[in-house]
Order: structure tokens, then sequence, then C-alpha cells
């Protein structure tokens, strides 16, 4: 029954997109695939560096990079201004072009609730959520998701308020094994602490659940640890 609930999930979503394009986000392979293959010199770009590194980023409005796994987040916050549009950055290392990060920004309510559906739907079970608080937690309802993806080596983190002007943000880069290079902002750095301790142990099967029960050992002494009380 829940399969085929999925199934019809599903297929609502992807027809209920507007202007579908044949690519799809999740075509991109992260650390092979060139910025320069990808974005042609028609579209409306702007490329930013990133200080005292070999990066930098691209802003890039259009159409064709607003496919997620069928599911089309071309949107705006509103229909009449050309604020709020949403759109995409891509991260690169300028000597090679080599795209390791993209971050989409869903300023549209419609298109985020998309996204955060169709994430649900094909990822399943979040290796990490953070909540805002015991309310949320009760109600299953957390701004950070978090999904590592050991096939492809990527890490999804998902950013999700209704209350906010971006109302989804989505991240995904590559999974590097050097945990600083991997550079993971909030509201997730929580990731890199079990990280750190997963790496230490030497266990690709030790989860976050594992880590969150060593934390409740009171040798820790982290019972108002963040990372315990805003992860369900």
């Amino acid at each position: 029954m829940k399969f085929i609930l999925k199934i019809l999930v599903l297929g609502i979503l992807i027809h209920s997109c507007k202007g579908q394009t044949n690519f799809d986000l999740t075509q991109i392979v992260l650390k092979k695939d060139k910025v320069s293959d990808l974005v042609s010199s028609d579209m409306k770009k702007q490329i930013y560096p990133i200080e005292s590194t070999d990066l930098e980023y691209m802003n890039v409005r259009d159409s064709k990079f607003l496919t997620f796994k069928g599911v089309n987040l071309e949107g705006q916050q509103h229909p009449d201004s050309n604020n709020g549009v949403n759109g995409i950055s891509f991260y690169y290392n300028k000597k090679d072009n080599l795209i390791y990060k993209y971050v989409v920004y869903v300023f549209s309510e419609e298109e985020a609730v998309n996204l955060l559906n169709i994430m649900k739907i094909e990822f399943g079970i979040p290796s990490f959520q953070i909540f805002e608080g015991t309310n949320e937690i009760e109600s299953n309802e957390p701004y950070g998701i978090l999904w590592e993806r050991e096939t492809d080596k990527i890490l999804y983190m998902l950013e999700y308020s209704e209350n906010e002007t971006i109302k989804a943000k989505l991240t995904a880069q590559y999974n590097y094994e050097d945990i600083v290079k991997l550079n993971i902002l909030p509201p997730f750095g929580c990731w890199s602490d079990y990280l750190k301790e997963r790496k230490s142990k030497n266990k690709s099967e030790f989860s976050y659940g594992d880590f969150l029960k060593e934390r409740e050992d009171p040798l820790w002494g982290n019972d108002d640890d963040f990372c315990y009380q805003n992860t369900k």
C-alpha cells in the first residue's frame, strides 16, 4: 500500500510540473562535470571569487537547472517582481572548472513543498535532522534535513521553512573524506561532530543514532548539547 501511495504522489508531483526540460540536476556528477560544459555563454550569470582560494561560485538564472528528480522548481516569490526568483549557484575550482557543490534557492512556496516531498520520497529516511525546538520535534517538522548518499558520494542538505524569504535551500556537495574540506555550515554543524567521531572509530556502520546514544552517557557531560536536544 505504501509503495502504491508513493507512486501516486510521485506521479502527481511530476505531472504538476510546468515547462520541464530534459536536464535534471541529479545528472550532475560532482568532481567530474565542468561548469563550463553546463553553463552556456548566453545564460544570465554572475561569478564571485571565494577569497584566498582557487575556488569561485557562479549564480545562474536559467530554467534548465531547475529540475530535480523530475520536479520543476521554476518560480518566484512574487509573479510581478524580478526579485526572489528561484535559481542556482555552482561552486567549482577555477583551475579545472570541476563542480564540487551546487546550491538551489527556492523562494516560491509551492516549489519548496514539492522539493521537500520529492526528496522524502526518493531518498527515504534522513541521515540527520535538526529542529528548532520541542514542539517541532513532537510534530516532526525539521528545518534542516541531511541525506548521506554513499552510492554517488553526495551530501544533500535541505533547509526548509515556510516563514523565511527563502522557503527551501538545497545544498548538494561532494562528500569528501576530509572533514575540514567538507566545510559543513550551520545548521548542519552537528554532522561534522558526528563524522569526527565516526572517523576516529573507523566504523562506517556507526550511525548518527549511535552517536547520540553515546552522548547520553554521563561521561560526555553534554545533557544540554545542541546536537542532541535538537535532533530526532
